[in-house]
């Protein structure tokens, strides 16, 4: 379990090693894979033996005695060439394979409930899983294969697309934003996790602890009864913040059930190790930007990290909240969607590929899957609000102030 989880009541939440109780989640547990209608003695026997097209590899490494021994042949033998291109989707396959509906790790996985699973690691595997990194205070990696077996949870237990239990938020520092439109983000955060909680299954809210977006929400999840998971960059977070700024701080890190550090230290870098830690923990992101800041901690997380993702797009400029269920991030030009005064509405094909949308005059923050086609996704409260002005100040910068 994570130690910076705090309460036995919150313990469940995180499973960061897959050990003990919670060997079967390993690849290399002695639980068979089906990939593809072949047998394999473990997930480990499966991913290694599909590395290669080579059947006299193939055969070896699935006729290998341990997990083990099945990894170490699979170095060994030669690559295909396409390895890098399909290698997400084979482990997901596999990991479906391992956990087939009715089975018992199948059983076993629901059971973990919402909990967050990260294959923590001795061997350096920060991609798959995470490990321990010079200057780091906590794993840190992607966490494709935790990622993976919560998706394959997900699946197991038919939950809605839009079921979102853990949501983040990266949005700009308050200097961004003028002092109306900073009313108007906080009035629309309180929103988002009112109808996240009732409406998407939304119980966990994760912090960045910023000035601004982050604080707002973490104050918003807090007034909703969700519980806070705050992740700074290094512990000295708010030393060069205003008094005011640093006892609210200090209260929200206090109210937290789970602090995550980044870093041991400053560290421009650790900014975005936080940001990276806490979206990859996500099911979903709010995102709170106005689309005429193109530089920034912001826009360098949406760019990095939640392209693919569920992301809930908080426009301040034109102060409309729209939802899409797989990202993209596009460059912004005068042309741009999100430009100012007025969004371009995308194509039917667009939207059908890669978001949600409501006919209008539905419940306009829930999702219809069925309506996937037609206008942009409208998650807009009942009122909208003029769209403001420019804001004025300091544009954002790539770390905090």
């Amino acid at each position: 379990m994570s130690p910076c989880t705090r309460g036995d009541e919150m313990a469940d939440l995180v499973i960061d090693a897959f050990e003990g109780q919670y060997r079967f989640l390993s690849n290399f547990s002695p639980d068979p894979a089906i990939y593809h209608g072949t047998w394999f003695p473990s997930a480990e026997h499966a991913f290694q033996a599909t590395k290669t097209t080579d059947t006299a590899w193939v055969r070896r490494i699935a006729s290998a005695a341990t997990a083990d021994e099945a990894k170490r042949l699979g170095r060994h033998a030669p690559l295909r060439e396409d390895w890098e291109q399909i290698k997400h989707q084979v482990m997901v396959d596999i990991v479906r394979g391992k956990f087939s509906p009715g089975s018992d790790p199948a059983t076993r996985l629901t059971a973990t409930g919402d909990a967050l699973l990260v294959e923590g690691n001795t061997w350096g595997d920060d991609y798959w899983g995470r490990s321990r990194r010079r200057g780091a205070s906590t794993l840190v990696g992607r966490n494709m294969l935790g990622r993976t077996l919560m998706r394959v949870r997900h699946e197991l237990r038919a939950e809605p697309v839009t079921r979102w239990y853990r949501v983040a938020v990266t949005g700009h520092r308050e200097h961004a934003f003028d002092p109306d439109t900073r009313i108007w983000v906080r009035g629309e955060l309180e929103r988002l996790a009112d109808k996240l909680r009732a409406e998407h299954g939304t119980g966990v809210a994760l912090t960045g602890l910023a000035t601004g977006a982050d604080t707002w929400w973490a104050q918003a999840a807090t007034n909703a009864g969700l519980s806070v998971w705050a992740y700074q960059p290094f512990p000295e977070q708010a030393a060069r913040w205003t008094p005011a700024q640093q006892d609210e701080h200090a209260r929200l890190q206090a109210h937290a059930d789970r602090i995550v550090v980044a870093g041991d230290e400053f560290a421009v870098a650790h900014y975005d190790l936080r940001n990276a830690l806490m979206i990859d923990d996500a099911d979903a992101i709010i995102a709170v930007h106005d689309p005429r800041i193109r530089t920034g901690g912001t826009v360098s997380a949406l760019r990095r990290y939640c392209p693919g993702r569920p992301v809930i797009k908080v426009n301040t400029a034109t102060r409309e909240t729209t939802a899409t269920l797989a990202y993209t991030h596009a460059p912004w030009t005068s042309a741009h969607p999100d430009a100012v005064p007025q969004y371009a509405k995308p194509s039917v094909g667009s939207v059908i590929s890669d978001a949600v949308s409501l006919a209008a005059g539905r419940d306009r923050f829930g999702i219809d899957e069925a309506a996937v086609a037609g206008d942009d996704p409208a998650w807009q409260p009942e009122s909208e609000a003029d769209p403001p002005t420019l804001p004025t100040g300091e544009p954002e910068m790539e770390h905090e102030p």
